[in-house]
């Protein structure tokens, strides 16, 4: 019984910390839904998941919102990488152009590739909104 004890409280934590994060998204699409589509189109409001949870959907378009973290470099082929962060983690962010600065917070819609330890978001200018 009680090796029983031991292992089913981490699967129970596991569970309940899965269940929430359910949960939330599904609360942050009820916002998102019941913004005025003046609002909405105006602000290109939509629900944004976390740096984290973003890693796990490689080959996907995600939306995510990260404060930028260092000075932007220009690759040899005219894009741009800066790392963007949130609360869960950094993330390499690829784009055609950026006009940002560290410490601005963005959302940023594109596609989550590379693997899971040289993640990659690839997105255009537009895929950028300025938060604050």
């Amino acid at each position: 019984m009680k090796s029983i004890r031991q292992w089913l409280a981490p699967v129970l934590t596991i569970v309940l910390l899965i269940a929430h994060g359910a949960v939330q998204r599904q609360a942050d699409y009820a916002i998102a839904g019941n913004v005025p589509a003046e609002l909405a189109a105006s602000q290109q409001v939509v629900p944004a998941l976390s740096i984290v949870e973003a890693k796990d959907l490689l080959g996907q378009t995600v939306t995510i919102r990260a404060t930028i973290a260092g000075q932007p470099v220009v690759q040899p082929d005219g894009s741009y990488r800066v790392l963007v962060e949130d609360e869960t983690g950094t993330l390499e962010l690829s784009a055609d152009a950026l006009q940002l600065r560290p410490g601005d917070v963005v959302q940023i819609t594109g596609r989550i590739g590379g693997s899971f330890q040289d993640t990659l978001l690839q997105t255009s200018s537009a895929g950028i909104v300025p938060v604050r």
